[in-house]
């Protein structure tokens, strides 16, 4: 659940700031109108964002890399219109056509590629060879849910607590925001470039390209200082309203003072949930989780067997068997049932022999974090442990020293 809070935020939050900041240009520089195209186009956006990420989960029609090289220079172009636009627009003239249009364009293919990454990240929150419906699912849902709705108001929150900021205030947090976005999509451009060899960049460039790929926080962060500076130049909210000219409209004043101070605390408490977020969150999200060490197991010269009274807890009990040319092979047995019982190699056939730790019932694949039902634990596929052929009898799991031998090159 935590994982997916955190990537979702990570994935999601710079591309809502920088669609709410266009929102609010819109409203602000091109006197109010614009609005409806805008959010139409960021409605056909979000349709296609999801189509596209069903597609990427469900087949092998779109090479995502192959769509970017294309989708990406568009973002460019349209960014660099937007940044035209949001010093040349007149709010008093209406604004320029074409700068609404630029802008609209620009805020659907934002949310086209928000979505189409974010919707991405559920694959393989369900548990595999069981149904879909499992409380890890479940938590794993309301983690990406739960995510989208923190940056949802976060972004939400900056846009209003900014409306009644100067038209400067306006320009500079739009233009800022959007270079930030654009520098950002320019690196992912540049770094799909250099790997499949469409061009050549020297070794510094390349450097400080891969540092930016690795750090995308510094790009989270400029986006968030853009988005503020409306925000910082709203904080004085009674100048901005004026003086009212009558009792009538002191009322109205106090309401948007409070109004506007409500969404400055909104945006206080979310800006300071997404740091946590980004910082603990990621690193509690992050930590290398530590295999359970071997447990003492008997044999003899043709099998190697543990004592059913030992695996009764129904917990997962890992053991490492020594083969004669030095391969550790690593296998664990459990508890499937009461009276059903289990032994599996410590590796799958798609994440290798990275092993498996057991959490809320389930066991849980180390490398990619998919979980599995204790009850399928023995079936072939997928993320799922090796099986191997075992024996239950006289009281104890057994499995041949010949069977666990043929496995050593898993391990090797």
């Amino acid at each position: 659940m935590l994982r997916l809070l955190v990537d979702t935020v990570t994935a999601t939050l710079p591309i809502a700031v920088v669609w709410a900041v266009l929102y609010g240009g819109v409203d602000g520089l091109n006197g109010g109108r614009g609005r409806r195209v805008f959010v139409a186009w960021s409605g056909a956006g979000a349709v296609a964002g999801m189509v596209t990420a069903l597609l990427r989960l469900t087949t092998n029609w779109i090479g995502w890399e192959a769509s970017l090289l294309a989708i990406l220079p568009l973002v460019l172009g349209l960014g660099a219109a937007v940044l035209v636009w949001a010093w040349f627009a007149d709010p008093a003239g209406g604004g320029q056509r074409w700068g609404t249009i630029a802008a609209a364009a620009w805020g659907g293919v934002l949310v086209f590629l928000g979505l189409s990454d974010a919707f991405v990240l559920v694959k393989g929150a369900t548990v595999s060879g069981a149904v879909v419906l499992t409380s890890d699912a479940v938590l794993k849902a309301a983690g990406f849910l739960i995510g989208l709705g923190l940056v949802a108001v976060t972004a939400w929150a900056l846009h209003r607590a900014g409306a009644g900021s100067s038209l400067p205030a306006r320009r500079v947090g739009l233009a800022a925001g959007v270079a930030v976005y654009m520098a950002a999509q320019l690196t992912v451009l540049l770094r799909i470039s250099v790997a499949r060899r469409l061009v050549d960049v020297s070794p510094e460039v390349f450097a400080v390209a891969v540092w930016l790929v690795n750090h995308e926080w510094v790009f989270t962060a400029g986006v968030l200082m853009a988005a503020l500076v409306p925000v910082a130049a709203a904080l004085r909210v009674r100048r901005t309203l004026g003086e009212p000219a009558n009792a009538a409209e002191a009322r109205l004043v106090r309401a948007a003072v409070r109004s506007r101070r409500r969404f400055l605390a909104a945006s206080a408490a979310s800006l300071g949930l997404v740091a946590v977020t980004l910082t603990v969150g990621r690193r509690v999200a992050d930590a290398v989780v530590e295999l359970s060490g071997p447990e003492p197991f008997e044999q003899d010269d043709e099998r190697v067997w543990v004592r059913l009274a030992v695996l009764d807890d129904g917990h997962l009990h890992r053991f490492e068997y020594m083969t004669d040319g030095g391969t550790r092979v690593r296998f664990f047995a459990i508890r499937k049932a009461p009276g059903a019982f289990v032994a599996v190699l410590d590796a799958c056939e798609i994440c290798g022999p990275s092993g498996y730790f057991e959490r809320d019932a389930m066991v849980i694949c180390k490398m990619c974090g998919v979980a599995m039902n204790i009850a399928t634990i023995g079936f072939p596929g997928g993320c799922n442990p090796i099986p191997i052929d075992h024996e239950v009898a006289g009281g104890r799991l057994s499995v041949t020293r010949s069977t666990l031998d043929a496995r050593a090159a898993i391990f090797a």
